[in-house]
């Protein structure tokens, strides 16, 4: 057993795959679970932050599946997670510019703007996360 993970970790697709998958696990369980703590800063309410958490499991759910068909009938594996993780770097990138850029003072009305680019980007955030993991 010992030598078939030494194989497995010398191969170098296996390791890419397996950092695919670790960004998109570790980034899905980041972002879901502290997305309120995280929107905090530009006074995003708890709720709306579940909003923007439950659609990017559903957007992100959609596309896996019709991803998948695409994938199995190409078997093309490689491109479509290294271009996955990419966006999904750009994705959370945004976000915490979104928030670096825009601390709103505690109990100022929310800049829209903020409150949308945060919310598309949660939402768009959701393809990637949710996409690498079955192919």
């Amino acid at each position: 057993q010992r030598r078939v993970h030494g194989r497995v970790l010398r191969d170098r697709d296996a390791c890419l795959l397996l950092c695919a998958l670790s960004i998109s696990v570790g980034s899905v369980w980041a972002v879901n679970s502290l997305l309120a703590q995280l929107l905090a800063p530009i006074n995003i309410s708890e709720g709306d932050a579940g909003q923007m958490g439950f659609w990017n499991i559903v957007l992100g759910t959609v596309v896996a599946i019709v991803s998948g068909f695409a994938v199995d009938k190409f078997r093309v594996y490689k491109a479509p997670l290294c271009g996955l993780a990419l966006f999904n770097l750009t994705c959370l990138s945004l976000l915490i510019m979104i928030i670096y850029l825009d601390v709103t003072p505690i109990g100022a009305e929310v800049n829209a703007s903020s409150r949308m680019g945060a919310f598309a980007v949660v939402v768009l955030a959701g393809i990637p996360q949710n996409v690498i993991t079955p192919i």
